[in-house]
């Protein structure tokens, strides 16, 4: 599930929760609310009906108080009303209205001759609210006005107003809920957004690419923390920026001492050849394959230097044989395989035909793939070259049996500075500076080739370049 719809469906659970509990915090208010205005009501109702009893009395007409109870008859809620005197004999009753006139002449109990207000007490085995009110003549008492509710009818009206008020607020609830949903889906978006945002420049950041920004154009805590991350990686390209140019100053001032160095062990074996012992003569030749590898490592990073800052590998084509290349790169890495107990298979087809590509810069691909598999191959491993014509050109492998690649770290291979991490995350020994094959890449772009890695853990990686034989010339050639 993606954060826009967790935040999306985690707003529309809060909406729907506080419209939950304003729904049952109105309802509560409004049960109190009929209650009071129930009592209020019937209590108007049984004042009413006392005045008109004791109308009734001082003029001696006992009609208004028949209508009255007659009104009050008609009332659903109303099961009964009477008007009793003071000893308790009842003078009305409102069973009359039903041909009932056994009522009219008995006497009720003295516990209901009092002022009472919503007394519950049973009848013909059905609960009752009874209100009674004095009727007082010239200050003097005469009886007493009594109306009975039903409960269970008061209850009934009560729920039926209470789900009367549940449908109005759910029909309310509809749009309210739509609305919050909708707002809640623009907000995600627009969170989901900034976030998406910052981590597609982080992920670029991490290919190695600092040139780029997120957006941080919003005045809350996101856009402060975009702002805050821009600052970042400013830091960081200039700290790239610095560290790079002092490299490739350094870099630089090593390129005359590795010339002298390569140059006099050059001469010392052509002068003293023949008088060195093997194990002299061995060391002469470490030495001149340790320069020669020492100043392809330059190149690399000069040319590194140069396209950070704009600048283009330049590619001096000549027509070569592909074999002499892959020797002159087996023979500056046997060595060093030597010393791990490696084993190097040129198993490269000497019959390919020419190519018309530029010896330097691909001798310096084949060093650096040789270099990264003699590194990453465990003592007693095998490495083997191979090249083969494919279609109008050539597809030349590089295996290993070493420890393979994890493939989070496979697609971002040839991005600079990227170093070889074991499963767990932890940094391999001896990785080098990551300049190595994206240098790589850039020189077989240059020659209008391809360049990808396969790998599996723990049973070692392949690198397989395609490139043309032939140089296809673009107008700007021409």
């Amino acid at each position: 599930m993606t954060l826009r719809t967790k935040f999306t469906f985690g707003a529309l659970l809060l909406t729907e929760a506080a419209l939950l509990t304003s729904m049952v915090v109105v309802l509560v208010v409004q049960r109190r609310q009929n209650l009071v205005r129930r009592n209020q009501e019937s209590g108007v109702a049984v004042e009413r009906f006392a005045e008109v009893c004791r109308d009734s009395v001082v003029g001696r007409y006992e009609i208004p108080v028949v209508n009255y109870m007659r009104a009050l008859s008609e009332d659903p809620k109303v099961r009964y009303s009477l008007f009793v005197e003071k000893d308790g004999r009842v003078r009305l009753h409102s069973a009359l209205f039903r041909g009932d006139r056994s009522m009219v002449g008995s006497f009720i109990g003295s516990e209901r001759l009092a002022d009472s207000k919503g007394l519950l007490r049973a009848e013909n085995g059905e609960r009752m609210l009874e209100w009674a009110r004095p009727v007082n003549v010239d200050g003097v008492l005469f009886g007493f006005a009594i109306v009975g509710y039903s409960e269970g009818a008061l209850d009934r009206e009560l729920l039926d107003a209470m789900k009367a008020t549940i449908a109005r607020q759910a029909l309310a609830a509809v749009p309210v809920s739509i609305l919050a949903l909708g707002g809640a889906f623009l907000l995600a978006w627009r969170l989901n957004r900034s976030i998406h945002d910052l981590s597609q420049t982080a992920l670029r950041i991490g290919e190695g690419d600092l040139s780029v920004r997120t957006k941080a154009d919003g005045k809350d805590e996101l856009g402060s923390l975009g702002r805050v991350f821009n600052l970042m990686v400013e830091r960081l390209q200039l700290l790239q920026e610095a560290r790079e140019h002092m490299t490739a100053g350094l870099t630089h001032d090593l390129k005359a001492p590795l010339a002298a160095i390569h140059a006099h062990a050059q001469l010392l074996r052509a002068q003293e050849g023949d008088k060195l012992k093997p194990e002299s003569q061995d060391s002469i030749d470490r030495i001149l394959v340790s320069a020669r590898r020492m100043a392809l490592m330059a190149e690399d990073i000069l040319d590194r230097a140069r396209l950070r800052e704009g600048g283009e590998i330049h590619i001096q084509r000549a027509e070569i044989s592909i074999h002499p290349l892959i020797d002159e790169a087996v023979r500056l890495l046997k060595p060093a395989a030597q010393d791990k107990g490696l084993k190097i298979e040129n198993a490269v087809d000497p019959s390919l035909p020419k190519a018309q590509w530029d010896p330097a810069m691909m001798t310096r691909v084949f060093v650096n793939l040789l270099s990264n598999a003699v590194k990453f191959t465990p003592r007693g491993g095998t490495i083997t070259l191979k090249a083969r014509a494919k279609g109008r050109g050539v597809e030349v492998s590089v295996s290993d049996t070493g420890r393979g690649i994890p493939a989070a770290d496979l697609k971002h291979l040839f991005t600079r500075f990227m170093e070889v991490r074991d499963a767990d995350g932890s940094r391999v020994a001896g990785s080098g500076t990551g300049l190595g094959l994206s240098i790589c890449r850039e020189i077989v772009a240059a020659h209008e080739g391809s360049i990808e890695a396969r790998s599996e853990v723990s049973r070692g990686t392949t690198i397989l370049i395609e490139l043309p034989l032939e140089h296809e010339k673009s107008p700007a050639d021409s």
